[in-house]
């Protein structure tokens, strides 16, 4: 099933409240008696109902939760085009100017290019966002990696003093430069390939020596990825 989603909810709102506005257009040129029903400032709405409809559920782009308030100006717009249009539409049909003019057409569009000129500016800023955030991602994805092997580390080991060489180094790790790049890589791998053999070595309970200088080889070799990293940003 298919999660319904803040989005989908305002697209059946607008729906819903474009409804309600086509039956009270209805209802007041039938009270009223005009000779002629409100067709332009009809389909003027529905128009701007299906524009927006569109976007909503099909073209938005949502950077995630990285992102909202990039993502939220797309809906912040949205809204204030469906109320100016339906205002805007409402004055025609009450002034019984809401047949096929070009003084309403003209004034729609306007509308219409004010929504969907901006609106293309922040669909194409959060596009960009996007790809900027999976880049970040997979930049520091090696730096998490070596994070969760620390913390998986600590939470089998007993001794106190390995126990606090590894708090220290995941702090290190944790709260150091974090961005990966082609230089780093080599001695990313050299200390992941380092937290596995201490995985391995602490689990089989391996003498406490040698769990202690590959302890002190995986300190080095951060400080060196670190110096590294250091030298290149």
């Amino acid at each position: 099933m298919k999660k319904i989603t803040r989005t989908s909810v305002l697209a059946i709102s607008i729906a819903i409240i474009a409804l309600v506005w086509l039956f009270a257009v209805a209802a007041y040129t039938a009270i009223f008696e005009l000779p002629e029903i409100c067709w332009g400032s009809i389909v003027c709405t529905i128009i701007a109902v299906i524009i927006t409809e569109l976007y909503l559920l099909v073209f938005r782009k949502n950077p995630g939760e990285q992102g909202i308030e990039p993502a939220a100006l797309g809906i912040i717009l949205t809204i204030s085009f469906m109320v100016v249009t339906i205002l805007l539409n409402t004055i025609f049909v009450l002034v019984e100017h809401g047949d096929f003019n070009w003084i309403l057409l003209l004034l729609n569009f306007m509308v219409v290019a004010s929504y969907i000129i901006p609106l293309l500016w922040v669909e194409l800023s959060v596009a960009r966002l996007i790809r900027q955030l999976k880049v970040t991602e997979q930049k520091t994805t090696p730096s998490v990696n070596i994070g969760k092997k620390l913390g998986e580390l600590l939470a089998i080991t007993e001794d106190a003093e390995i126990r606090g060489k590894l708090l220290k180094l995941k702090e290190a790790v944790d709260y150091g430069t974090n961005i990966s790049t082609n230089a780093t890589a080599e001695k990313e791998a050299q200390m992941g390939a380092l937290l596995d053999e201490l995985a391995q070595l602490t689990i089989a309970r391996a003498d406490r020596l040698i769990i202690l200088n590959k302890v002190e080889a995986a300190e080095m070799t951060w400080k060196m990825r670190s110096s590294t990293a250091s030298s290149v940003r």
